[in-house]
């Protein structure tokens, strides 16, 4: 009894929506194919937009990087061969520096 009431339940909801052509289901189906789709692009372009970001704060930290480097390079006697650098010795001894009483 209570199958036959949802199934005339059921019989009325179609009589209020008529059956659509089969153009229109197309239609419909193809716009929410379109609307996935665009989705998608949308979040491929996000994510290429998000790595290009990360990229280029990459690059500039890597450019930073070297501009620090040279600079203290710039700041450093010019050592070609590590190896054959002589240790530095004092012929005097250094002054002790005045303290601050």
């Amino acid at each position: 009894m209570e199958a036959r009431l949802c199934l005339d339940h059921v019989r009325l909801l179609d009589d209020d929506y008529p059956q659509s052509s089969g153009v229109e289901e197309s239609e419909v189906e193809s716009e929410r194919e379109t609307d996935e789709y665009q989705s998608r692009m949308d979040k491929i372009a996000a994510e290429i937009a998000r790595l290009e970001q990360e990229a280029l704060l990459t690059k500039l930290k890597a450019e930073q990087a070297l501009l620090e480097k040279d600079a203290f390079l710039a700041g450093q006697p010019s050592q070609k061969s590590p190896s054959k650098r002589k240790k530095k010795t004092r012929s005097t001894p250094k002054k002790p520096t005045p303290t601050a009483s």
